[in-house]
């Protein structure tokens, strides 16, 4: 009997070794959690700093469409302004004006009280001189691009858009030019040269440039407005003088000493 009970309680101590688990020590998941506890405010924070980053990526470009949607569709307007310039030492001052209407362009710049004006008109371009004791006018034939003396007033909106990646548009507050207010832009283009980066400021009022800064390694170009109008009288594309034609501008030649020449060559 003494047997008996000796073998069945060897047996439960068996059973009962068997199928109870061992004790755990609590301290051994506590490094497991502290990871993962670890491991939520890093996961935030990337989260954080990419929406960030996307945030100014969209902020950038709304800047830059503003910045290009502002440029070149005003098609009457006066403005005159105040241009200086310093390269490699060397400063300048004069005065710019430009008149838009239509089709018809006039451009005028005033430099040590020599003023000189050109104008685009009905196909023809014309030259004029003022030298504050006598006016004259040269007919200069057919009309010439007006690309070169209006870029100025606008940017190259087509290189801009296909290397958006070298530019960098900031807003900046409101400024006052020639008595309109203006948005104004900071712009900051990689050149990939050794100018490095060109930092510009450009103001638009109603589509038309009012303000300029540019800035590089060469020097510095500064056009301020002072004076802004958004008509333009058709009186102001008169000729100051009667035109002559360029070469008779030019050499004090008549036609009919130009015809004589034209002979010989015959």
């Amino acid at each position: 009997m003494n047997k008996i009970l000796i073998i069945s309680l060897l047996a439960m101590i068996l059973v009962l070794g068997c199928t109870s688990a061992p004790p755990q020590n609590p301290n051994e998941q506590i490094p497991n959690q502290n990871n993962q506890n670890n491991q939520i405010p890093n996961q935030q924070n990337n989260m954080q700093e990419q929406n960030n980053n996307q945030e100014q990526n969209q902020n950038e470009n709304n800047a830059l469409n503003d910045f290009l949607g502002s440029m070149g569709t005003a098609t009457e307007y006066k403005v005159i302004y105040d241009v200086t310039s310093s390269y490699s030492g060397y400063s300048s001052t004069s005065v710019y004006g430009y008149y838009i209407k239509g089709n018809k362009m006039r451009m005028d710049t005033t430099i040590d009280n020599t003023k000189s004006m050109m104008f685009f008109l009905e196909g023809t371009t014309y030259m004029c001189s003022d030298s504050g004791t006598e006016l004259t006018c040269m007919d200069l034939g057919s009309e010439s691009s007006t690309d070169s003396y209006t870029g100025m007033l606008t940017v190259d909106k087509d290189t801009i858009e296909d290397n958006m990646n070298d530019y960098m548009v900031t807003p900046l507050p409101d400024e006052v030019f020639g008595g309109q207010t203006a948005k104004c832009f900071k712009v900051a283009m990689n050149t990939g040269t050794e100018l490095g980066n060109i930092e510009s400021k450009y103001c638009v009022a109603n589509n038309v440039m009012v303000y300029v800064k540019s800035q590089s390694g060469y020097g510095l170009t500064e056009m301020k407005a002072k004076e802004v109008s958004f008509t333009v009288p058709d009186s102001d594309f008169d000729l100051p003088a009667e035109p002559v034609d360029l070469m008779t501008g030019m050499y004090g030649l008549s036609e009919e000493d130009m015809q004589n020449m034209a002979n010989q060559y015959q």
